[in-house]
């Protein structure tokens, strides 16, 4: 069965589409006919840098938005070149720009420039988890009565719910100093020292503005157990007598927001 004229226009219109942005974000060849046939006589190469131009500028400007202190860290001329790269390697697959840059932490990991600044894909970390903590949908009410209930019934079944928004970070020096350092009306004081020892963080939103708050020893442990098992056993084969006192605790802080039953 032959395919009929429709289907193809537009098995051509996505081919084109595809070169398009392969062109837009690699520089891949592209059917320079079809962009002059619509470029209405100006020149078909103009038109696709100007489409290039634009695209990398909203992405750029983007990114700044998303990671201002990595921006202030390394100046505006390293930043724009350093996005530029990350660009090309990740084009925007997202509806929303804020949505752009999930990965961009993973990239200056492996970015060959930035090896001398070790701080910086941890500072970038840190920063993706405040924006996608400021961003983030409000927090159900963590339900007590219920939660009492189910433990009186069957707790054997209860898993808990982590705040969708919380994010964990681990560094090897006080990124959340740094941070705040780069903030407005902070940049008077003293530079934070970078030797100062490991940190341990959650990043979350309670309410209306994202906090950053360090973490003892025994509270990231719970953390770092109810990302890999959220079930109330497995918390308290794990934490033992420590979770009577944690355990509100992370309701309270926000941490947990909820529980479903197995």
């Amino acid at each position: 069965m032959q395919p009929d004229k429709a289907s193809m226009k537009l098995a051509e219109l996505a081919q084109f589409q595809q070169q398009f942005m392969d062109r837009l974000y690699f520089q891949q060849p592209i059917d320079i006919y079809q962009v002059n046939a619509g470029a209405q006589g100006a020149d078909a190469e103009q038109c696709l840098n100007a489409y290039r131009c634009s695209l990398y500028g909203t992405l750029n400007k983007a990114l700044a938005e998303i990671f201002p202190v990595c921006h202030q860290f390394v100046g505006e001329t390293f930043f724009v070149a350093m996005a530029d790269r990350y660009i090309a390697e990740y084009p925007s697959t997202v509806e929303r720009l804020d949505d752009y840059g999930e990965s961009f932490p993973d990239f200056l990991g492996r970015f060959e420039p930035v090896r001398a600044l070790p701080q910086l894909p941890v500072l970038a970390e840190l920063e993706w988890a405040w924006h996608r903590a400021f961003h983030a949908a409000e927090m159900p009410s963590f339900d007590f009565e219920a939660f009492a209930l189910a433990c009186e019934r069957d707790s054997d079944s209860i898993r808990f719910e982590l705040a969708p928004q919380l994010s964990l970070l681990a560094a090897d020096f006080p990124v959340d100093q740094l941070w705040q350092w780069h903030q407005p009306g902070f940049r008077d004081k003293a530079a934070p020292d970078l030797d100062a020892g490991p940190v341990h963080l959650a990043v979350l939103r309670p309410g209306s503005q994202v906090q950053i708050e360090r973490l003892e020893p025994v509270q990231w442990r719970l953390l770092r157990q109810l990302s890999d098992d959220r079930s109330l056993n497995g918390l308290c084969e794990v934490m033992g007598e420590e979770l009577t006192p944690l355990l509100p605790l992370a309701i309270q802080r926000g941490w947990i927001c909820g529980f479903t039953r197995e």
